[in-house]
């Protein structure tokens, strides 16, 4: 069986792992936001 690069990308499940790293790297944002309106005092 010949190893085909453009079929294992397609058999891959690159768009849930892209998902999963935009769902990672938007909490990281917030709670980085969260943090820093945090430090600011409240009107």
């Amino acid at each position: 069986m010949e190893f085909d690069k453009r079929d294992y990308l397609k058999h891959s499940p690159s768009p849930a792992v892209t998902v999963v790293a935009l769902e990672w790297w938007k909490s990281i944002t917030f709670s980085k936001s969260a943090l820093r309106n945090h430090h600011l005092p409240s009107v």
